[in-house]
């Protein structure tokens, strides 16, 4: 079952409780900021977004969750131990938020997409053991060093997209060669 309450201007969503069988729940372009703490009353949700509040920090969220979408928020941190909660977690799109790292990724052990575009973000640490990424999208970050990339993909043997547009890395090198030999 899935319910899209988008663009309404909502400040909370307290009844969406009452929707317990929700399987994909979309609040984005609300005005949000304060937990819903309803959600984690929500026992088979499995896709959520959250896009487009005003959200500074990370709320306990279902341990359900396959797919999260809080992007365009005002996030400065990943929560480390919200993030250990989420285990079931394959994609999340924490693009154009003000995160300067990727600390609490790294407890996202079944994680496969990580789109985290227009951050601050130029320590790639916390990707390292994430072995079942497919996509690593890494668009505007101030990524300059190809030996945080190496370290970054060397241990994902299913990688099929590592985005690395508009990073100053990137905008030095021409080629692939030249980036895994740039110092």
């Amino acid at each position: 079952i899935s319910f899209r309450f988008v663009n309404r201007g909502m400040e909370s969503v307290a009844d969406i409780c009452k929707f317990r069988n929700l399987t994909e729940l979309d609040l984005s372009g609300n005005l949000l900021r304060a937990e819903v703490t309803e959600l984690i009353k929500l026992p088979f949700l499995k896709k959520l977004s959250i896009a487009s509040n005003q959200i500074q920090s990370m709320w306990r969220l279902p341990t359900t969750l396959e797919y999260l979408n809080i992007a365009h928020n005002q996030l400065a941190v990943l929560d480390s131990t919200i993030c250990s909660e989420l285990q079931t977690l394959k994609v999340v799109d924490i693009s154009n938020n003000d995160l300067k790292s990727l600390d609490g990724v790294q407890h996202l052990h079944r994680l496969k997409r990580l789109i985290c575009r227009g951050n601050k973000i130029f320590d790639l640490g916390p990707l390292h053991d994430l072995v079942m990424m497919v996509e690593i999208d890494l668009q505007d970050n101030p990524i300059e060093s190809s030996k945080q990339i190496v370290h970054a993909i060397l241990n994902k043997k299913e990688i099929l997209i590592f985005n690395l547009r508009q990073t100053p890395i990137a905008l030095k090198t021409r080629n692939a060669e030249e980036l895994f030999n740039h110092g």
